[in-house]
């Protein structure tokens, strides 16, 4: 069974008119995943705080929709507090930005990280540090992929390479 991590951007764009590509490519997804026993959901707190703050009636659809996945509600630990610090601490990304590195410290529970951030996530530069990083410490690489390469879509071209997860 493979585990997979989805930050609020991916959950966000089940409802989201001004991007129907990524929206498209998000319930495509959903759908692939609704009773597939061969994938796990994790999300975080956080992911789950972030949605709490959309508007209605996009807050009542993302969080319907969310019970249709088998999911599991990852609680942080000292570890993943921990290891977020240590990304922030070898400025993989700035302070502003240390929920993304939450998110990605949550990781360590799941195989791959799923999402459309390409600003600060789903972006080579991240993804090698974080690898450099939890190779030093032990920790398993990861993949940080959006939701267009687990269906076999390409997102705008915008992906840097290709990756799978």
């Amino acid at each position: 069974m493979k585990k997979l991590y989805f930050d609020t951007s991916v959950i966000s764009h089940l409802k989201a008119p001004d991007t129907p590509e990524r929206m498209r490519d998000t319930l495509k997804l959903w759908n692939m995943l609704i009773n597939n026993s061969e994938y796990y959901i994790i999300i975080s707190p956080l992911t789950i705080g972030e949605m709490s703050k959309c508007e209605e009636p996009k807050k009542s659809y993302i969080f319907k929709m969310l019970q249709k996945l088998n999911y599991k509600k990852v609680k942080y630990s000292k570890e993943i507090l921990r290891l977020r610090k240590i990304y922030l601490e070898h400025n993989i990304l700035s302070e502003k930005d240390k929920n993304d590195l939450l998110h990605i410290a949550v990781v360590n529970n799941s195989d791959c990280v799923v999402s459309w951030n390409f600003k600060h996530m789903v972006k080579e530069k991240t993804i090698r540090l974080v690898n450099s990083i939890n190779a030093s410490l032990e920790y398993k690489q990861i993949k940080i992929v959006s939701p267009s390469e687990i269906i076999g879509g390409v997102e705008d071209g915008k992906r840097e390479h290709e990756r799978v997860a």
